[in-house]
């Protein structure tokens, strides 16, 4: 039962050898062998068994072997049919796998044709971008792409963009240079270190005449003038060493042989063998300065000249009317007694005019002195200076009621002696314009400073003056009032001015006839106070 059941399970897929199977079985259950098994044991003694039992036996047996054999044909055949259905799928896939293997080589070498010509395409259009934007190019279009090509092509679009802003940038500086270059009338240069020109502006040929082409063919040192040739050459070495400023002249032969003085000032760029320079034609100042210098010192020996003769005129005139003044002083003492009111009153007007005419000489020198005396540029307390003013003018007040209003004063730069001297005849001015008041007002003060300058003012309430003729206060003998009203020199206002001028600063007035006057002089600031 086993084997049956063993056999059974085997062929289970198998109609035809399960039918063998059953067959088998049920011979095999007619039991000959079983019958004989058992009689056998029945007649232990037995030496043959029945001949009926064994040809029965043999034939189930031969019967049982037939269905094994038909079985094992069967599965021979079944065996065969499939060893060709394997070997028929193995040829299969064998030809399949060839073909298969075939078609993906070829696909693959197809595919990698396709990916190099990609590539080698796109790499090549990488490296026409490189040359395009050496070149300065605009870039073609290509498609976008995420990987280190599309990576490296959006860069250089990237360098082509910052390039071109920067290039751009570059014109324009290019254009206002060349614009610069071509609209400044000095002469701008560049020069390398062999003494060559290597770019000028056209303001060279409007100066010298030569054309460009010409200064450019040769060395610069041929069209100096061979006096100044060894001084240009050495500063030119010292540039060559170093980067320095050099400042400098010399005179550069014009196209019809003249020479035109130049003034220089360049700098080297050692590192890169350039010269930079501007010059500027200075041959017209030089011939001005020359001759102011020729003037100065005509002027200085004018100078000398006439302070010899203030010198001499304060000796020559002097004496003369000493004599007058002594000699009528001498008539009136001796001879009083005799004249008339008539000739009493001529002597009293000739000395009196001879006095007039001393402290005119006297003004004379001193305006004068004040226009040669060398300007000191010292700190001055402005307030020490019209203090001591006021004490020189004091002999002037004769009883009088005068109240004086003095405000606190800077201090300003320049020279005290001179200072005080503006100052005492400012302050006299006043006490003579308000002698007629009967309680005279002097104030002296500031105003808000203007342009760096103190302005100091010095206001009384005395006559004052018209307006329309105060461009005449400070003109030399220019007088406003009457001799006999008012005595003076008509000097004193002109020294004002000359020294107020003389300190950089200016004189003005203002006033209103019966309403008094305002005289007004500014003064430079010392430079600290400025900034504070």
């Amino acid at each position: 039962p086993r084997v049956s059941a063993a056999l059974s399970a085997l062929v289970a897929d198998n109609p035809t050898q399960l039918e063998h199977v059953a067959r088998a079985r049920r011979l095999r259950e007619g039991r000959p062998l079983v019958l004989l098994r058992d009689d056998l044991a029945q007649h232990p003694d037995a030496t043959r068994p029945p001949d009926e039992l064994l040809e029965r036996s043999s034939v189930t047996l031969t019967a049982i072997r037939r269905e094994l054999d038909a079985m094992q044909a069967s599965e021979d055949e079944l065996l065969r049919a499939r060893t060709a259905d394997l070997r028929a799928a193995e040829s299969r896939l064998v030809r399949t796998t060839f073909w298969g293997a075939v078609l993906g080589l070829v696909g693959g070498v197809v595919c990698s044709l396709a990916f190099s010509r990609s590539i080698g395409r796109r790499i090549a259009d990488v490296g026409d971008h490189a040359d395009r934007l050496t070149r300065n190019e605009a870039l073609r279009p290509t498609l976008p792409s995420d990987d280190e090509i599309g990576q490296l092509d959006r860069r250089l679009r990237d360098v082509f963009t910052q390039t071109a802003d920067r290039i751009q940038a570059l014109d324009r500086a290019r254009g206002e240079l060349d614009h610069f270059f071509g609209v400044t009338l000095d002469l701008l240069c560049i020069a390398d270190l062999n003494g060559r020109f290597l770019r000028l502006n056209p303001a060279w040929k409007t100066t010298l005449g030569w054309e460009t082409a010409d200064l450019l063919s040769q060395p610069y040192a041929s069209f100096i003038h061979p006096d100044d040739v060894d001084a240009t050459l050495k500063d030119a070495a010292r540039q060559a060493a170093q980067a320095t400023v050099v400042t400098t002249e010399n005179r550069y032969r014009c196209k019809d042989g003249t020479y035109r003085w130049l003034s220089w000032k360049s700098v080297s760029r050692p590192d890169v063998g350039l010269i930079f320079a501007a010059a500027r034609d200075v041959t017209d100042a030089r011939r001005v300065n020359a001759e102011l210098q020729a003037r100065v010192n005509e002027l200085r020996e004018l100078n000398s000249e006439l302070e010899a003769f203030s010198y001499s005129v304060s000796h020559d005139l002097r004496a003369p009317l000493r004599h007058v003044t002594g000699f009528n002083g001498f008539i009136q003492r001796s001879a009083g007694a005799r004249l008339t009111d008539q000739e009493r009153r001529w002597l009293t007007q000739s000395i009196g005019a001879a006095q007039r005419m001393g402290r005119l000489i006297d003004d004379l020198l001193s305006f004068s002195r004040m226009g040669r005396s060398p300007l000191a540029h010292d700190r001055v307390r402005l307030d020490a200076v019209v203090r001591d003013a006021r004490q020189e003018v004091a002999t002037s007040v004769d009883g009088r009621r005068v109240a004086w209003h003095i405000e606190a004063l800077p201090e300003v730069r320049g020279d005290a002696a001179m200072l005080r001297q503006a100052f005492v005849n400012l302050l006299d001015n006043a006490l003579k314009y308000t002698r007629e008041q009967s309680a005279a007002v002097i104030e002296v003060g500031t105003l808000p400073p203007r342009d760096g300058q103190a302005v100091v003012f010095v206001r009384d309430n005395g006559v004052g003056f018209d307006m329309q003729y105060a461009h005449k206060l400070f003109g030399v003998f220019q007088r406003l009032h009457a001799q006999e009203d008012f005595d003076g020199t008509g000097i004193g206002l002109a020294n004002v001015r000359r020294i107020i001028i003389r300190h950089g600063g200016q004189a003005w007035a203002e006033g209103a006839l019966g309403k008094g006057a305002t005289f007004y002089v500014s003064l430079p600031l010392i430079h600290e106070e400025v900034a504070a």
